[in-house]
C-alpha cells in the first residue's frame, strides 16, 4: 500500500523533486523506493527527462489500478474507524463553572443509544489534548484573547462570544455606588484573581487591559473561583475579578467595568468527524437558551446585557433559582471591610 501511495504522489507531482518535497523525504530516498518498486513489478514505471517524469504503459496501468486500491483501502479504514467510534463511549467534557448539565443532557437526549463518559477539564489545553487523542468528542471551554489555539481537527463555535469580567467590591467601597467602574480608578487596588486555566490567556489578558488603563496590577491573591475570592474582599482596598454569573452575598457588590475590556468567550469545541458533528447547532442553541435564563436571574448582569448586547432570547421560568456560579460564601463576608 505504501508503494502505491508513492507512485500516486510521483504521478501527481510530475517530478521526483516535487514528489519528494510533498512526501517530506529526500530525492535519493524517493529514487531508492522507486527502484525497489520497479524491481517488484518487473519493469520501469516512469520515464525520466529534464522536465520531469511520465508514466510508462506499465506505469499507467499500475497507477490507475493502484489508485482504486488505495481509495478502497482508505474507505475500509474510515468505515472501520467509524464503527469502532460508535461502539466506544462518547466523551463529553466541560471546564469548571460552565453549563455541563445542559451539555451532557443534550448529548444524551440526541444520542440515546450511545453511552457517554464525562470529564471535568482543569485547563483549556487538557481539553484540546483529549479531543485530539479521541478521548473527548465534545467539550465546553473558555478562551481569552491570545489563549491556547485549537489543534488541527478540533473545531470551535462560540456560545457566548463576549462574557465580560466584573469587579467585586465590598458594599461600602468608595466606588461601589457607581453603575460601571473605570478600570483606571482601581489602579491602587490589591487584586484577587483566579489563576485557574491560565492557558486560556486569563492572566495575560488582565495584565494587558491594565497596561492599557495605565497601571500594573498588584495581584495579592490567586484563587480558584468566586467562592474563594469573596472572603478576601474584607481586606481594605481589595478588588476581585468576578464572573458575571456569580451571585454576591450581602455586603458585596459586583459591577461591570467601563468598556468591558477584560472578557472571555464560552465555546463548544468538538472533534471533526465525530458523532457529534450533526448535534452542534442544536447543542449551541440549548446552551445559549440556558445561559440567557441564568442572565435573567441576575439583575446586575441582565442590565449590562440589555445595554450592550440586546434582548435576552430566553428568561428563567417563574420561581427558578440560579444554578450556575451561585456563590455560597455569604456567611463568610462582613458588611464592612475589616480594619
Amino acid at each position: 500500500m505504501r508503494h502505491l501511495r508513492v507512485l500516486g504522489a510521483i504521478a501527481r507531482a510530475g517530478s521526483i523533486r516535487r514528489a519528494a518535497a510533498a512526501l517530506l523525504i529526500s530525492q535519493p530516498a524517493l529514487l531508492g523506493q522507486l527502484q525497489r518498486i520497479e524491481e517488484t513489478v518487473g519493469g520501469p514505471v516512469f520515464v525520466r527527462s529534464r522536465v520531469g517524469v511520465e508514466p510508462t504503459e506499465l506505469g499507467c496501468i499500475l497507477i490507475a489500478e493502484g489508485g482504486r486500491v488505495v481509495d478502497e483501502f482508505d474507505r475500509l479504514v474510515a468505515d472501520t474507524r467509524a464503527r469502532a467510534n460508535e461502539q466506544r463511549a462518547l466523551g463529553v467534557g466541560a471546564m469548571r463553572d460552565l453549563d455541563s448539565t445542559t451539555l451532557i443532557a443534550t448529548v444524551a437526549e440526541m444520542l440515546p443509544l450511545r453511552e457517554t463518559s464525562t470529564w471535568q477539564l482543569d485547563s483549556l489545553r487538557a481539553g484540546f489534548d483529549l479531543l485530539s487523542a479521541g478521548d473527548l468528542d465534545v467539550a465546553l471551554v473558555v478562551r481569552f484573547p491570545h489563549g491556547a489555539t485549537a489543534p488541527d481537527g478540533v473545531r470551535l463555535l462560540d456560545v457566548v462570544a463576549v462574557e465580560p469580567a466584573f469587579v467585586g467590591l465590598v458594599a461600602d467601597h468608595p466606588l461601589a455606588g457607581l453603575t460601571e467602574i473605570p478600570l483606571a480608578a482601581l489602579a491602587d487596588a490589591s487584586w484577587v484573581i483566579s489563576a485557574a486555566e491560565d492557558d486560556t490567556g486569563r492572566l495575560a489578558a488582565f495584565h494587558r487591559v491594565c497596561a492599557d488603563a495605565g497601571f500594573t496590577p498588584r495581584i495579592r491573591h490567586y484563587v480558584g473561583d468566586c467562592d474563594m475570592a469573596i472572603p478576601l474582599l474584607r481586606a481594605a482596598g481589595s478588588a476581585a475579578i468576578m464572573h458575571p454569573l456569580c451571585l454576591p452575598p450581602g455586603g458585596v457588590v459586583i459591577r461591570p467595568v467601563v468598556g468591558s475590556p477584560h472578557y472571555r468567550s464560552i465555546t463548544v469545541a468538538w472533534r471533526e468527524g465525530s458523532s457529534v458533528d450533526g448535534l452542534i447547532p442544536e447543542l449551541c442553541r440549548r446552551l445559549v437558551e440556558t445561559y440567557h435564563q441564568e442572565v435573567s436571574l441576575r439583575p446586575h448582569y441582565r442590565r449590562w446585557w440589555e445595554a450592550n448586547v440586546g434582548p435576552l432570547s430566553a428568561h428563567a421560568p417563574e420561581g427558578a433559582k440560579a444554578t450556575i456560579c451561585a456563590v455560597g460564601a455569604a456567611q463568610m463576608v462582613a458588611s464592612r471591610p475589616a480594619t
